[in-house]
């Protein structure tokens, strides 16, 4: 197996942690390869590369001063090139990085982003008419800025082809350990994965990730019974209870509800309507189970109810997911409406209060 060359580009207020990412994973590799194929070269070769040699890292995360003996130049000699982002990623790049990067890759080069790299790809035009993603907070902003670009910021990374973009932050090493296990297999992948002490495979995407604000609609018609809801949270309040406070049937605030989340899924942050990479395969054991979330959980390889976040299960329910904001449901919740056929006995199960709560007022959003 060949040596791949995999020239990471620094630019000045570069973030440290993303630039690191690839040697330390790539590095990693190297050991773990070599424990079984000894005396032979390293898959991966690693150039930190640099529009000057001394490289200044961003102040606000811990500033300091990086040297390189290879230049944008070396870029053109790579296999692979990764951009990680930078401080400065809302400024129009530099002329000779665009063209250095459109040089790589019109030299067959594949070239991925770490982040919000993926603005300095978009600058270049290596994104247009392509799907990519970035860190969910400036997902929006690259749309605006590149229409051309399809973005996803529901993803933990996109793989394209010759382009491949990663969400934000750690998603950079999920993007390292696909391509290893394109490049030379899974066994080498997981192994890596292993030393590094992260998951070889990573389900549930980013969009787990992204902060989601209440309502702000205070005009409408069940913002008094929100009210109520929050006034009375310590109390077992059931569908019913809640259905009479808004002075509408059971049916139509289950109905009115999976309408409306369902909207919300569909269209939140203006993307399309896409599962991660995982829910695309068909085969995925989760596809034929049913159950509430935990005897799913358990019954497939996931091993956390966080993993059925955004997931349709065939027939009885549709797994939603919000963040809560009060003090004891910090984390990422998921809540399971029953799609039953007797809509008017359907309840709200594996939901505390506080969820329901914050995932009627989610909904709300799009009413």
């Amino acid at each position: 197996m060949a040596t791949m060359i995999i020239s990471v580009l620094a630019l000045d207020q570069v973030m440290v942690f993303e630039l690191m990412i690839p040697g330390q994973v790539f590095g990693m590799a190297n050991m773990a390869a070599a424990e079984t194929r000894a005396g032979a070269v390293p898959p991966y070769e690693v150039r930190v590369c640099g529009q000057r040699p001394s490289i200044s890292t961003t102040a606000d995360w811990g500033i300091a001063e990086i040297r390189t003996s290879y230049g944008l130049d070396a870029l053109v000699d790579a296999n692979l090139v990764v951009v990680p982002g930078t401080h400065q990623f809302m400024e129009e790049p530099d002329p000779q990085v665009i063209s250095a990067l459109r040089a790589a890759a019109d030299n067959g080069a594949r070239v991925a982003s770490m982040c919000v790299g993926a603005f300095t790809l978009a600058a270049a035009g290596l994104l247009d008419g392509r799907r990519a993603t970035t860190h969910w907070q400036f997902a929006g902003e690259l749309a605006r800025r590149y229409p051309a670009v399809d973005v996803d910021p529901t993803v933990l990374f996109v793989d394209e082809g010759p382009v491949l973009t990663a969400a934000g932050v750690a998603s950079g090493l999920d993007l390292c350990l696909h391509l290893i296990r394109q490049h030379a297999g899974p066994d080498l992948a997981a192994r890596t994965a292993r030393r590094i002490v992260v998951p070889a495979w990573r389900d549930g995407g980013q969009a787990q990730y992204i902060e989601h604000a209440g309502p702000a609609d205070a005009g409408h018609p069940l913002q008094p019974t929100i009210t109520w809801m929050e006034e009375n949270a310590v109390d077992a309040l059931d569908l019913r209870a809640i259905a009479n406070h808004a002075a509408v049937s059971v049916r139509t605030l289950n109905r009115q509800f999976r309408r409306q989340m369902l909207q919300l899924t569909l269209t939140r942050q203006g993307t399309h309507a896409r599962e991660s990479q995982c829910w695309n395969n068909r085969s995925c054991p989760i596809s034929q189970q049913q159950g509430n979330l935990v005897d799913i959980a358990n019954g497939t390889s996931l091993t956390n109810k966080r993993d059925l976040c955004t997931q349709s299960l065939p027939h009885q329910s549709t797994v939603y997911s919000t963040h809560s904001n009060s003090h004891r449901d910090r984390s990422l919740l998921q809540c399971r409406i029953p799609v039953a056929q007797d809509e008017q006995t359907s309840t709200f199960t594996d939901c505390s209060n506080s969820l329901l709560l914050q995932t009627i007022k989610c909904s709300l959003k799009r009413l």
